[in-house]
């Protein structure tokens, strides 16, 4: 039996950022091809469908909540389909979910494609000036001042 696809696809960082020039070229041909999608949330799943043309209207388009049992997501890929799993910004995997998903899909046989787009921890590292050779990230900093001190 053939199994699926997996699509790692990028979001926008930001509400302003236009589409076009934040994800990269392909990302229309891709999202196209989905017949569901593995979301961190189902409302800004659905919200991220709707900026794209799909084989089916974007309600029509399953969406499986991250956080769900891993194998739960996995089930339709092993029968054939084509999923895409977006995090609520950023890339997939990189301080978002998804690292155990994509584990997983290897250890059933999954194909497993990314997409290139944006990161915030990337951005940061480029524009700080600092050597990205020497680069560690440890999570990001608390929102509450106290708990950054």
């Amino acid at each position: 039996m053939k199994t699926g696809t997996l699509y790692l696809i990028p979001n926008l960082l930001g509400k302003e950022a236009p589409l076009e020039s934040s994800l990269p070229a392909n990302i229309d041909q891709t999202m196209s091809l989905l017949d569901g999608l593995i979301a961190e949330s189902a409302m800004k799943g659905r919200a991220f469908l709707q900026k794209f043309k799909l084989k089916r209207p974007p309600n029509q388009i399953p969406i499986a909540q991250w956080g769900e049992d891993i194998d739960f997501l996995l089930e339709p890929l092993l029968e054939g389909e084509t999923w895409g799993f977006v995090s609520d910004c950023g890339l997939p995997c990189l301080a978002d979910p998804g690292a155990l998903l994509v584990k997983r899909a290897h250890q059933k046989g999954i194909k497993v494609e990314a997409l290139v787009g944006p990161s915030s921890i990337y951005l940061a590292l480029m524009l700080s000036g600092l050597p990205g050779q020497q680069f560690f990230f440890h999570g990001y900093l608390a929102k509450e001042p106290s708990k950054r001190e």
